[in-house]
């Protein structure tokens, strides 16, 4: 039996060798790998050997994620990093949660990612393994600069640096120096980001790596560029231009071509430009660069608009709209559509140019709505770091030690909100200017794209007042400062005023809005609070409910608890169990998402839940599940506590 046991070991070992391919093996060849690993899973499960299973289920994951299969390359490293939670081995199981994180990475779930990465971080830390511990910085480095959390991400970076130059590898100093050049350019320190450019420059000649030396110069290139240096720009361009050339390396050779350009037409010289962008756009077909193609069309388009030859620049710019839309490139649409709207006019084709003005414009309000809740997401995001790293060297300290964390923990949150405040306070003065001048514009012109953007600019500015006062009443109730100007209020008036105002808005997606009001409804609260609270319940009704729902607000008097009773309920996209766990976080973000294009700012319904607890009450939320609709309710005493 001993024999047995021995030689199934050995094949499921002879199996996962056979599996483990180089990094470059072709699709085909990872699919017949994939098969041997499933074929060693079985015969490990039957012999229950756990080492083995543990090595499948890590191949199997790596080769999922090779196929750019993240969901299948995660449900593998989870198998693996259990297997080895039940081995033991420390060193083996801070790899195996290390690929458990970049799995997270590439689903874009950057909050679990981030936690993990921290826990592998630990692990090698305790360990000593500095060249994992070197590739865990790398990683949490990059999630930070994902997120525009530029300060960590160069703390990290600068950690891999110091990891890389104690071993002494060039390749890896130089790729460091790399990294820590990126940031500083994002940040706006050029100077900086130069010299660590040119210091990746030359350890990469040092040790020969051609594509290094390519990469330092075209990244020199850019920040000369930036720094409206053109002339060295060029030469540096020129520079990666020829190495790429050299190693054949069409993908990069395809953005030193569009840089080269870019120079050029810094410079004026644009029969030069033109040549070079045409290059770029070889290059970029070639090796499947969509977005430099998108980008390069974009550019010769808009060069040939300066130079009056507006048939071949509308040519070029259906080209990049055609592949910019399969390839989803919204940034770089945005502008092809606002030099369409130019290359229209300029040959009379104003209906076009209407048309072309109008995509623009919805795609524009897309992107802002986007990057809005991108921001929201990245800040929630933040937070939520800054909350796992704190608990995790909370941790780690005694007694003492915590006390004194907590309390400059707390000063810091206090500084945070109030600096927040100020913020939001300063932005808000201009922006009630900017809707005043927006308002002139449309009552003194008579001029119909003036007034549409002038309609524009007054929307964009209402979102950003309404952001922005949420953001000062969060400020304000997180320092204490919000008080209660108590008094006695008929809550069926209220009620039904917040229901007519909101009605138009209800029938302009054909929604019917239904009021069950009791009458003579009386509290002792603070009636422009209690407005507050029934106007976002009914508004987040009208924003998630899809067109032609009904939607109900109701008020009761429950005399055995002495309350009043509100409810706002939907046909709407209703609630998961997860939406319920964090329905009134700050910053959260549901499942349900608005119907008509409006926007969120994730804290009307903290602030809610805030306002309803200073009046003593209660709220909470009933839903059956997706798509059944879902039930708001708040209940107030009628008497309030002193």
């Amino acid at each position: 039996m001993v024999k047995t046991v021995e030689s199934i070991e050995q094949r499921v070992e002879d199996l996962i060798k056979s599996a483990t391919l180089l990094e470059k093996a072709t699709a085909m060849e990872r699919r017949e790998a994939l098969k041997r690993c499933n074929e060693a899973l079985q015969l490990a499960t039957e012999a229950n050997y756990l080492l083995g299973k543990a090595k499948a289920f890590k191949l199997k994951g790596i080769h999922h994620v090779q196929l750019s299969e993240f969901k299948e390359g995660l449900d593998a490293f989870l198998q693996e990093e259990k297997i080895r939670r039940q081995i033991g081995d420390e060193l083996a199981l801070a790899n195996a949660i290390h690929n458990v994180a970049n799995a997270y990475h590439y689903l874009n779930n950057l909050q679990k990612a981030m936690m993990l990465y921290l826990e592998a971080m630990q692990k090698f830390e305790s360990l000593n393994e500095l060249g994992r511990l070197r590739s865990v910085y790398n990683n949490i480095g990059w999630l930070h600069f994902k997120i525009g959390n530029y300060a960590e991400s160069l703390d990290y970076y600068l950690k891999c640096q110091k990891i890389a130059e104690e071993s002494g590898d060039k390749a890896d100093i130089a790729q460091a120096f790399n990294a820590v050049g990126t940031v500083y350019q994002k940040m706006g320190e050029l100077d900086q980001a130069l010299k660590f450019y040119f210091k990746s420059l030359k350890l990469s000649e040092e040790v020969g790596s051609d594509e290094g030396r390519g990469m330092a110069f075209g990244n020199i290139g850019i920040v000369y560029y930036e720094m409206k240096r053109y002339e060295e720009a060029l030469e540096a361009n020129y520079q990666s231009k020829q190495i790429f050339e050299d190693i054949d390396h069409t993908y990069h050779l395809s953005m030193a071509l569009a840089s080269i350009a870019a120079c050029y037409e810094a410079l004026k010289m644009e029969s030069e430009a033109l040549f070079f962008y045409e290059e770029s756009l070889k290059a970029a077909k070639k090796s499947g660069n969509v977005q430099v193609e998108v980008e390069v069309l974009q550019k010769q388009a808009g060069l040939l608009l300066k130079r009056n030859e507006k048939e071949d620049a509308l040519h070029l710019l259906r080209n990049a709209l055609r592949i910019g839309r399969k390839a989803q490139l919204k940034n770089i649409l945005l502008q092809v559509y606002r030099l369409m709207v130019d290359a229209y006019r300029a040959l009379g084709d104003f209906e076009s140019a209407l048309s072309a003005h109008e995509s623009f414009y919805e795609l524009e309000k897309e992107l802002f709505n986007e990057e809005s809740n991108r921001k929201i997401r990245n800040m929630q995001l933040v937070f939520e770091l800054e909350q796992g790293k704190r608990e995790m060297e909370l941790e780690k300290q005694k007694n003492a030690e915590l006390t004194r964390l907590n309390a400059e923990l707390s000063e810091a949150n206090r500084l945070k909100t109030e600096l927040l405040g100020i913020a939001a306070h300063d932005l808000k003065n201009p922006l009630q200017s900017i809707l005043g001048f927006a308002e002139l514009i449309k009552e003194r012109t008579k001029d119909a794209f003036a007034q549409q953007y002038a309609q524009r600019i007054r929307a964009a500015s209402e979102r950003m007042v309404e952001m922005i006062t949420l953001l000062l009443q969060d400020a304000a109730m997180s320092q204490g400062k919000i008080a209660l100007n108590l008094s006695e209020v008929s809550v069926s008036e209220l009620c039904e005023s917040v229901g007519e105002f909101y009605r138009a808005r209800a029938e302009e997606k054909s929604q019917v809005l239904e009021m069950q009001i009791e009458p003579n409804c009386m509290v002792l609260a603070d009636r422009q609070y209690l407005f507050q609270i029934v106007e976002n319940l009914l508004s987040n009704a009208i924003k998630y409910s899809p067109n032609g729902k009904k939607i109900t607000l109701s008020l009761r008097r429950i005399d055995t608890e002495k309350a009043i009773q509100i409810a706002v309920s939907d046909e709407g996209q209703g609630l998961t169990e997860e939406d319920k766990s964090k329905l009134f976080g700050k910053f959260q973000r549901l499942s349900a998402k608005p119907t008509g294009n409006e926007s969120s700012t994730g804290l009307g319904l903290a602030i809610v839940k805030e306002l309803v607890e200073l009046h003593h009450g209660k709220i909470w939320a009933e839903s059956e599940g997706m798509d059944k609709g879902s039930t708001f309710f708040i209940q107030i005493p009628i008497f309030q506590n002193a």
